[in-house]
C-alpha cells in the first residue's frame, strides 16, 4: 500500500468508529491515525534507534505490548501509545531474552532520546 491508500484506509476505519489506526513502517516508525475535533489527524511517530540488531523475534508482539501500555495508562493518547509500542519494539531487538527491557524510568529516557 502507498501513503494515500493506507490513509484511505485509515480514514474508512475511524468513519465505522474505530478510534486510532497504527500502521508499522519498520525502521521509520509507526504512522497515526486518529480524530481531533471531527478532522483526522496523521502523524508520524519515529521509530527508536538502535545501533546494532540481534533479533527481531518477538518484536511485533513487543510493539503491541507497548500500544496496550500505553493505551492503558492514558486512553486517547495516540501518540504517547505509539511511543512505548515503537520503544518496546525497539528493546526486543536488543537480545534473546526478557532482560532487555527496562524500567518504567529507563524506558522515558530511552522514548525521550529516540535511541536504545
Amino acid at each position: 500500500m502507498d501513503r494515500e491508500e493506507i490513509r484511505a484506509f485509515a480514514e474508512h476505519c475511524l468513519s465505522l468508529g474505530v478510534k486510532c489506526v497504527y500502521v508499522t513502517l519498520d525502521s521509520r516508525g509507526c504512522l497515526t491515525y486518529f480524530k481531533k475535533r471531527g478532522k483526522v489527524v496523521e502523524e508520524l511517530v519515529p521509530s527508536i534507534k538502535v545501533d546494532k540488531v540481534i533479533d527481531t523475534t518477538g518484536c511485533g508482539d513487543s510493539f503491541a505490548g507497548g500500544l496496550s501500555y500505553g493505551l492503558v495508562q492514558s486512553p486517547g493518547d495516540y501518540i504517547g501509545a505509539a511511543q512505548y509500542a515503537n520503544a518496546f519494539g525497539a528493546l526486543r531487538t536488543q537480545g534473546k531474552t526478557f532482560d532487555v527491557f527496562k524500567s518504567l524510568e529507563e524506558t522515558n529516557n530511552i522514548i525521550a532520546r529516540g535511541h536504545v
